[in-house]
């Protein structure tokens, strides 16, 4: 033991601050502000802060959560990763849109609405969401609500009843009738009953779950978090004339199956519904190069945020021999999925 307690305190491991008690999720006030100084001040180290910050930091943003703590130390980051996530997405130039079931094609004339059936649907991850379930609660709690959402089947048969009464008969139409079970894995029987226990718990304040006792508007998208200004279908200029769509170089990281994983303006996307089968060959066999070597222009259309505060990037190739007719996501067909790119940086 001697010769271990020798050894930690020769290592990094000894000057480690102390991790706070309270957590940062639970705080009333903003968390991770990025701070901005000029150079000027950064040559003097001055932040505007109370505390003097440590000397040799070469970064003009900071991250920090509270301005002093109990060890009189400013809690603070110098890797401010998520300003720059912001600025690599800002300068793709990708209008982001909210999905909602109507999407204006081009906000910039009246009338221009393209009516959607996406969002009329739901997953038993939604609904999860809404509950609050997650790991973190104990047995006696989630049979405790089972239960408690047992006992609301009548009274959400005759929700779906008035709600839709068509979709309801060709449920009992497809069902033994000895049963009487549903399939809950239907998307429009899930986005039924997400809407079910949002308007039953809006009427009464009693045993509400935790996500909306917590924030009721959780499900309501306010903003896009100043990830990109950009209006859908506005025209910008270009040394080479009037583009709507901006190409941005990316690299082709691995392939999984019909998959294909990108790196993109800092972000890694999966794409789906496009042949880069000749491409890959071209890059590995004629030229001889690593996968991960060349870099390949992606034409960058437009982004989407989802109620759950997901954006999907709409992206498309444009080197030669990808397959061009699967550009855009469709929300129905078998053989129109379509090339969508999720960023997997949550952005709430």
């Amino acid at each position: 033991m001697s010769e271990f307690s020798n050894l930690l305190k020769a290592s990094r491991f000894a000057s480690l601050a102390k991790p706070l008690s309270r957590s940062k999720g639970n705080k009333n006030g903003p968390t991770h502000q990025i701070v901005e100084t000029r150079a000027s001040s950064l040559h003097r180290q001055e932040w505007g802060m109370k505390y003097a910050l440590p000397s040799k930091i070469k970064s003009r943003y900071i991250t920090f959560n509270d301005v002093d703590s109990m060890e009189r130390i400013v809690d603070f980051e110098t890797n401010a990763s998520d300003h720059w996530k912001r600025l690599r997405f800002q300068q793709m130039g990708a209008p982001v849109v909210l999905d909602t079931p109507e999407v204006k094609k081009n906000p910039l004339f009246h009338n221009d609405v393209e009516s959607k059936t996406i969002s009329d649907r739901a997953t038993i991850s939604d609904i999860k969401n809404v509950l609050g379930l997650d790991s973190s609660l104990k047995t006696k709690q989630i049979q405790a609500l089972q239960l408690a959402y047992t006992r609301l089947r009548p009274e959400f048969l005759e929700y779906v009843k008035l709600k839709n009464a068509t979709l309801l008969n060709e449920a009992i139409n497809t069902t033994s009738s000895k049963t009487k079970t549903f399939s809950v894995e239907d998307s429009q029987f899930a986005a039924l009953a997400l809407r079910f226990i949002i308007e039953y718990h809006a009427k009464s304040t009693k045993n509400q779950p935790r996500a909306l006792l917590a924030k009721s508007d959780e499900f309501k998208v306010k903003a896009f978090g100043g990830l990109s200004y950009q209006l859908k279908g506005r025209l910008s200029n270009a040394p080479n004339g009037i583009q709507d769509k901006a190409v941005h170089p990316g690299r082709i990281l691995s392939q999984d199956g019909q998959s294909v994983f990108i790196a993109l303006g800092g972000f890694t996307s999966e794409s789906i519904g496009t042949n880069y089968n000749n491409e890959i060959k071209n890059i590995t066999n004629t030229q001889g190069k690593q996968l991960r070597e060349v870099a390949m222009p992606f034409q960058v259309s437009g982004a989407m945020m989802d109620k759950s505060g997901v954006v999907k990037l709409k992206t498309s190739p444009t080197f030669y021999g990808a397959n061009k007719q699967v550009a855009y996501a469709k929300p129905k067909g078998k053989n129109n999925m379509g090339l969508v790119s999720k960023l997997l940086t949550n952005f709430r």
